[in-house]
């Protein structure tokens, strides 16, 4: 073998033991706190995510239910922080007793879902 070629197969292997390990460090999001403010009508939320780089391993897409209808979908390219992704949205015509649901999908590996009953 010469240099170039094994200079090829040790950068395919480093690559393969990278992804493998990145795989393999994929936690899905743990919990979702959800707040809802009747007379504004603003939904926040924190999705609880902990991961070591945001910008790579994150929250990528964000669904709001209300009452089993999905009104919202927000996608993002990092998380807010280490810990979370946070949600801030107005969402309008939600009524005491509505259910509102948020879903957050992590980009490496599994969702996490909560619903509120307004109140």
């Amino acid at each position: 073998m010469n240099k170039k070629s094994i200079k090829e197969q040790l950068i395919i292997f480093f690559s393969v033991i990278f992804l493998f390990a990145s795989i393999g460090d994929a936690k899905p999001p743990l919990d979702i706190k959800i707040k809802f403010d009747l007379k504004t009508q603003r939904v926040s939320a924190d999705i609880v995510h902990h991961v070591s780089t945001p910008k790579t391993h994150y929250v990528y897409r964000v669904d709001i239910l209300v009452n089993g209808l999905e009104i919202m979908k927000r996608e993002y390219k990092e998380q807010f922080n280490h810990k979370v992704q946070k949600v801030d949205e107005i969402i309008g015509n939600v009524k005491p007793g509505d259910r509102i649901s948020i879903i957050g999908y992590c980009i490496l590996s599994g969702k996490v879902e909560k619903e509120l009953v307004v109140k």
